[in-house]
């Protein structure tokens, strides 16, 4: 749910049990009909009652589907002048979810009418649940009709109609196979108007995306680039510099190594550092690991207030990240909060922020990259003026050029010129 909708978490557990019940009901009645059809008893099939209650049953659900799960700005059912955008994300993944409600404040200070989703992975993977979705969907796009659909993860399965775009923000790793096509959890993706490349925004051309492309025989399918991550946030700092923190959860490899979590134990065990996320990610660190996020407010607000409070935060990409120059959304809400960023060398931070954050170096030891994240910390609680400029330089350089409202605003222009050329 996003913070426009008038619904509480708990609202919405409701509305999913009552789904749930619904869907329940569906169910029996189709068995019961199946039973009829196996008997031969077609009159009592064909009943004006039977078939009143399933298309009851059936609108009733898919209401409930826009109710807890839509979005709206308050004019995009009117006919206007304003741009009108539709987003699409997950709501069991933090930082995809965080992405998506960011996104909507972002269209909101715009000025574009938006309409949004987030969906609930576990209900798009059943046939049925999938299903009502899917026509949920359709019915608020057409009565929507936004001039674009931006769907911000891979892992949404559904696409509406109307003009979709797919963002792609990920290691190459996690969205190809070895035969130059989508792995077959994400066939979906080969559907799209347009791909979103956080790649080609990185680095420039993505030839890996346009072989893949080809393979589907969509050679002028575009390619649009842009980073989509962080609206601007006031800038406040830090009233004091206390512990290194880090939030979120640590898959891939480097970033969950031995060395690196054995490093981390060693400033915990210190009392420099503490840990938010996935307990997967972080339980073994005792009592520095605080919990997921989640526990103490909203993640859209904590994610960044929890950074801000300690002062320091720390920052660290899977090898796939660094080896493709591709950033983690953590590194923005580091920024955000007005902490200073410790950092490992990825050439996406060196290229965009310079020396305005502290880097060290991953593929060390054990031992050095705890001496290099210790003398870090020691560096800011002695050196606090200067750690406060540098904190305010990468926060008016992220203003500037990385802020969901440039970087949107941007990727319309791209795609206003692409669609100009057709």
């Amino acid at each position: 749910m996003g913070e426009n909708s008038s619904f509480s978490k708990d609202k919405l557990n409701h509305i999913d049990k009552k789904i749930v019940w619904i869907l329940g009901k569906i169910h029996i009645m189709l068995q019961w009909l199946i039973r009829q059809i196996l008997k031969g008893s077609i009159r009592n099939i064909l009943t004006i009652n039977s078939l009143l209650k399933l298309l009851f049953l059936y609108s009733v659900t898919v209401l409930c589907i826009i109710v807890s799960y839509f979005d709206f700005s308050p004019g995009v059912f009117k006919k206007s002048s304003a741009r009108k955008v539709a987003i699409y994300a997950v709501e069991n993944r933090i930082g995809e979810h965080q992405a998506y409600i960011r996104t909507l404040r972002a269209l909101k200070k715009l000025g574009f009418e938006y309409v949004g989703a987030a969906y609930d992975e576990n209900l798009m993977n059943y046939i049925s649940t999938r299903h009502f979705h899917i026509v949920a969907a359709y019915i608020i796009n057409k009565i929507c009709n936004p001039d674009v659909n931006i769907t911000l993860t891979h892992h949404v399965t559904i696409l509406p109609p109307g003009y979709n775009l797919i963002y792609l923000n990920v290691p190459d790793v996690l969205l190809y196979n070895l035969e130059g096509k989508f792995l077959k959890k994400y066939q979906h993706l080969e559907n799209y108007d347009g791909y979103i490349d956080l790649y080609s925004f990185s680095n420039g051309d993505n030839k890996l995306l346009k072989e893949v492309l080809h393979n589907y025989d969509k050679d002028n399918v575009p390619i649009f680039t842009a980073y989509l991550a962080q609206d601007e946030q006031k800038f406040i700092a830090p009233e004091s510099y206390n512990n290194m923190v880090i939030t979120g959860s640590m898959w891939g490899c480097n970033r969950g190594s031995y060395r690196f979590q054995d490093a981390l134990q060693k400033l915990a065990q210190d009392k420099l550092f503490i840990a938010y996320g996935q307990a997967y990610a972080f339980d073994y660190l005792g009592e520095a690991y605080k919990g997921n996020v989640d526990r103490y407010g909203p993640a859209t607000e904590m994610l960044i207030t929890l950074q801000r409070k300690e002062g320091i935060a720390l920052v660290i990409h899977s090898l796939e990240h660094l080896l493709q120059g591709l950033p983690t959304s953590r590194f923005a809400e580091a920024i955000m909060s007005g902490s200073v960023m410790v950092v490992d060398n990825n050439s996406f931070i060196r290229k965009f922020f310079g020396d305005n954050v502290l880097y060290f170096d991953s593929f060390k030891g054990r031992d050095e990259i705890y001496e290099q994240l210790k003398s870090h910390i020691i560096w800011i609680r002695s050196h606090q003026k200067e750690a406060s400029i540098m904190t305010k330089n990468a926060y008016d350089i992220f203003v500037k050029n990385l802020t969901l409202e440039i970087q949107l605003q941007k990727l319309m222009e791209q795609v206003d010129a692409f669609r100009a050329s057709r």
